[in-house]
């Protein structure tokens, strides 16, 4: 998985939420400084990058985001180690 495709799929849902163009959000925004989320928010989105990834998002990890970056990097790191505790076939 491409991190610019977890960062559109992130964008694509701020865009829903803020209805802001995706191109306006990036990387470095802080979700509640800049974007005006509040917690429940960020909840809202994780649960969703959990649907979309198949990946389990802890509670204590949705404290330490604070930026769209730490979302897309979090999101990597679960995918990497999903694929990493998948048997080899073969």
């Amino acid at each position: 998985m491409e991190r610019s495709e977890v960062l559109k799929k992130i964008q694509e849902v701020l865009l829903e939420k803020l209805g802001k163009a995706v191109e306006v959000v990036s990387e470095e925004d802080r979700f509640e400084k800049d974007l005006g989320l509040d917690s429940l928010d960020v909840i809202d989105l994780v649960m969703f990058v959990e649907d979309v990834y198949g990946i389990r998002i802890e509670d204590e990890e949705i404290e330490n985001l604070s930026h769209v970056r730490d979302l897309v990097d979090l999101t990597l790191r679960k995918l990497e180690e999903m694929e990493n505790e998948e048997p080899e076939s073969g």
